[in-house]
């Protein structure tokens, strides 16, 4: 996730909290990358290496589902376009974070 950190940070978007746990009535129910309750955006990072093989897959997707339920708006990415394409994906995390402000869903 280390890749992902730099590509957050801009001075009006807050730093998200790293790894955090996130819970509801039921206790937690996941840990993603990058995440700005106030707003209930959530970064999660997908690499082939921890989350396309075995059982991880279906943990992954079960994971998405939860945030989902829950009305977490989840930007899923993987570590090859942090890499390759750092800018267009910082444009859609400061995108979908603005949007997510309660000013922005009144108006």
């Amino acid at each position: 996730m280390r890749a992902a950190r730099p590509a957050a940070h801009q001075p009006f978007l807050p730093e998200p909290w790293w790894n955090s746990t996130v819970l509801d009535d039921d206790g937690c129910f996941g840990v993603p990358d990058g995440w700005w309750p106030a707003i209930r955006l959530a970064l999660e990072v997908h690499s082939r290496e921890h989350h396309l093989y075995g059982d991880s897959w279906e943990r992954t997707m079960d994971g998405q589902a939860r945030f989902a339920a829950a009305g977490i708006l989840v930007i899923p990415l993987s570590p090859g376009r942090i890499r390759r394409d750092g800018p267009a994906l910082l444009r859609e995390i400061e995108s979908a974070y603005l949007r997510l402000q309660p000013t922005a869903r009144t108006s």
